[in-house]
């Protein structure tokens, strides 16, 4: 009996010691770097082993205070990582950023003996370090760009005196979905052509480089002005339609008309001019194309033909209906084409008739005009036709996955080394 007893108590003891070294033997392996100028969280952890793409996962689904003190990490402070050791190498667990003032006067000590250029910035975090080249006027950069190799994210911040447009032209070309939003920026923002003083604006752009080719996409602008700050995300959604979202989840659709007839030339525009057939001044409220009789005429937007008959001074004339209160015009035409029959719907680009002469006309031509609520509209001037459209719920869904990716990429680019180079 008293064995028994002994050989029960040995075994309860060596249960107990298994236990007690299973709970403190470490889950993940701790890594602890100081951070020096030009490193970020992603350079950090591939000195630790991470790779890249494991990295970039866990980077998605990260807390967001684990994000905001990446975003406030400085050189000089304590990089530290909790690692895993798996199938294919290390994989980070957990992050932590601990503060270290003297650390950080060290680094910005040495960061201002190496500032020889007016180039120069050492930026690590949301902001650079304290220790800042003094540029004269001429040289001053009028804009700065931030990105970091592997983030897929290229930041252009601009200074005020330069053109929105001209840097969205340049880094994306025409693109309608581009510039509706640069349209959505003058008429909702009131934002001028150049930028006013006391202004900041942002331009992010998504970078997907494939072999052989550089698609660029633009994430979004940011304006930072009078103490409001504004972003509007451009959007795409699953049926290809052009989505404008602004920063407060107001949405507009981009109609984006195509051009009524190709390669033809304008003959007459918007404004004021002396009447051809009749004399006299008057106020022209549309566009002329002239283009060979019999030359196809195309839809510039989805809708429903309202109007397909001889209309007055228009001539032989058809007239769409589209959404939110738009109606196009199609006027002085030689014949209608068989769809363009009153209640049929009508998708952009088809033919509804052909160029011809007919009404107080002088020469074969298109008279082309946009309404909006009743009243017309220079489609010069705005040429890709913002409405206000709510969203579905999926596209809600879809829209907020496209912003988390972009914050996350923008998170990881802000902590990046960033060259500052003058913007073309």
């Amino acid at each position: 009996m008293k064995r028994w007893v002994l050989s029960l108590l040995a075994m309860a003891a060596l249960s107990s010691s298994w236990v007690g070294a299973t709970t403190i033997s470490p889950r993940c392996a701790s890594h602890r770097e100081v951070i020096h100028v030009n490193e970020n969280a992603m350079s950090l952890a591939r000195r630790a082993g991470v790779d890249q793409a494991h990295f970039f996962a866990w980077l998605d689904k990260a807390p967001a205070a684990t994000r905001k003190a990446m975003q406030r990490m400085r050189p000089g402070d304590i990089f530290e990582l909790c690692l895993r050791t798996g199938h294919s190498g290390p994989a980070v667990t957990s992050i932590r950023i601990r503060r270290d003032r003297a650390g950080r006067k060290l680094a910005e000590t040495e960061a201002s003996k190496t500032l020889a250029h007016p180039s120069f910035a050492a930026v690590i975090g949301s902001v650079a370090t304290s220790a800042r080249p003094v540029a004269s006027a001429a040289h001053r950069p009028v804009a700065t760009e931030l990105a970091v190799p592997g983030s897929g994210l290229q930041l252009t911040q601009l200074r005020p005196g330069r053109s929105l447009g001209h840097v969205l032209e340049s880094r994306l070309g025409h693109h309608p979905l581009v510039m509706a939003v640069l349209d959505f920026a003058r008429h909702q923002w009131h934002l001028p052509r150049q930028l006013p003083k006391g202004s900041h604006c942002t331009v992010a752009v998504l970078a997907n480089k494939t072999v052989g080719h550089d698609r660029r996409r633009l994430a979004y602008v940011e304006l930072d002005y009078h103490g409001h700050r504004r972003r509007v995300y451009p959007f795409v959604d699953p049926h290809g339609r052009d989505f404008i979202v602004a920063s407060h989840g107001r949405s507009f659709r981009v109609l984006n008309p195509l051009l009524p007839v190709s390669r033809a030339r304008i003959s007459s525009g918007w404004g004021w001019r002396i009447q051809p057939v009749l004399g006299g001044n008057e106020f022209h409220h549309g566009i002329d194309y002239a283009a060979a009789p019999g030359t196809p005429i195309r839809a510039t937007m989805s809708g429903v033909v309202d109007v397909s008959n001889w209309h007055g001074n228009y001539g032989r004339m058809v007239e769409i209906r589209h959404a939110d209160g738009f109606a196009t015009r199609y006027g002085h035409l030689h014949a209608f084409a068989s769809r363009a029959r009153v209640g049929r719907r009508v998708r952009r680009g088809q033919v509804i008739g052909y160029v011809g002469t007919s009404g107080l006309s002088t020469g074969p031509h298109l008279y082309y005009e946009v309404w909006e609520h009743g009243r017309r509209i220079n489609p010069l001037k705005h040429p890709h036709l913002i409405v206000a459209q709510r969203m579905s719920r999926s596209e809600r869904r879809q829209f907020s996955a496209f912003v988390a990716k972009v914050a996350s990429r923008e998170m990881l680019a802000r902590s990046g080394p960033a060259p500052v180079t003058p913007a073309s």
